[in-house]
């Protein structure tokens, strides 16, 4: 046998799997057991489930400064003293159950891009620990459910779950959910090949998918000082168009509505499939991808202020911009990606730590989001520590 057939070749993050082998193996019989359960209603039938635990407990959300804050302390060497004692209290909180501290797309994309692979891996080992096997969705299947759950919540006679137990998923979908479909089984062994496959993903945690990804070149951060100058140059040029905050809003949401119209139709078609079990005529649906009712539904609900926070991804994503404009702030390098953090954290989560500038922007008029969303938005580490010393573990 020559050196190379002799070599041990395989990935050695494959060794973390065998820890999960008996897991897998009756998880398989327990679905041969139930071949007349689907597997759309198994996946509902889990992430409900999962819902319904997460809803229990108080969520916290970290943006990246605080996971590297506990990084650091996780590794003997915290920044300061006062991290050593946060992360100490949130693992006490975690272990406890009390407390879950959720990760999202944007936190593991900027994980991803950490260059030093060792500090990367004991990051998302420190995400394994606090965050208890819980994410949020991404921000593409929260507008869904945001957007189904608030046209459900306005027909008479029907009803659906908290929205806030419909927010999470596994940290292995932080990108979104995928299950293969083989064209060369059959139905009910493609069923039973999906449902065994889910229950094997959801299990992982992330340092697994990290380590698998520890090789890859993510690709480079979108953010660009080109792009920044141009936004602003683009502001500048339009804040004549601004006599208020709420002009502002309306400009913002107007453009997100146009940006978001695949999905509203998307989202319209699949809820009239789910009422009356076949798509909607030819007709209903030509044009509307243009010029969606339900946008301009929306639109104007908004404008005569007849909702608010019915749609968090809209009044959130939108308000942020809004207030920027109307504050006519330039808008620095990393702005954006950091406001990304602010939907799912604010609208989701008890707690959001972040920093001063974000704190401030979301906190104060007119956005006052931390108290629309009732969510403590903290940025002072003493207040940080003194918020987890508060819940009793």
């Amino acid at each position: 046998m020559d050196a190379v057939n002799s070599k041990d070749t395989h990935p050695h993050w494959t060794d973390r799997l065998e820890l999960y082998w008996d897991d897998y193996a009756a998880d398989w019989e327990r679905h041969k057991r139930e071949p007349h359960v689907s597997f759309d209603a198994y996946r509902h039938r889990c992430f409900l489930s999962h819902g319904a635990d997460v809803h229990k407990q108080r969520r916290i959300y970290l943006d990246l400064r605080f996971w590297i804050y506990c990084r650091d302390a996780h590794l003997g060497v915290p920044q300061r003293p006062i991290h050593d004692r946060i992360w100490r209290r949130l693992q006490t909180l975690t272990d406890s159950g009390r407390v879950v501290c959720p990760i999202s797309y944007p936190i593991v994309s900027e994980i991803l891009k950490q260059g030093d692979v060792d500090r990367r891996m004991a990051t998302t080992r420190v995400v394994d620990t606090l965050s208890r096997n819980v994410a949020i969705r991404p921000s593409d299947e929260l507008f869904h459910n945001e957007l189904c759950h608030f046209l459900l919540s306005s027909m008479p006679g029907k009803s659906t779950h908290p929205l806030d137990q419909l927010a999470w998923t596994f940290p292995t979908w932080w990108l979104g959910e995928a299950t293969p479909q083989l064209d060369a089984f059959d139905e009910a062994t493609n069923t039973l090949c999906r449902k065994a496959f889910f229950d094997a993903i959801k299990k992982l945690p992330l340092s697994i998918v990290m380590e698998a990804l520890s090789d890859s070149t993510w690709p480079a951060h979108p953010d660009t000082a080109e792009y920044y100058s141009d936004l602003n140059r683009l502001c500048l040029a339009r804040r004549d168009e601004i006599s208020d905050y709420h002009s502002a809003f309306m400009i913002e949401l107007a453009g997100l509505l146009d940006d978001l119209t695949p999905q509203i139709t998307r989202a319209s078609r699949a809820m009239y499939a789910a009422e009356y079990g076949a798509e909607p005529p030819a007709d209903d649906v030509a044009g509307v991808d243009e010029n969606h009712p339900i946008a301009r539904l929306i639109y104007h609900a908004y404008d005569h202020r007849k909702i608010s926070n019915e749609i968090p991804f809209l009044q959130i994503n939108a308000g942020i911009h809004a207030a920027v404009r109307h504050r006519r702030q330039r808008y620095k390098m990393g702005d954006l990606w950091d406001h990304m953090h602010a939907h799912p954290a604010i609208a989701y989560c008890h707690a959001f730590f972040t920093e001063k500038s974000l704190g401030h922007l979301v906190s104060n008029k007119p956005l006052e989001l931390d108290k629309e969303y009732d969510c403590s938005v903290l940025w002072r580490e003493q207040d940080i520590l003194d918020y987890v010393m508060a819940i009793d573990p």
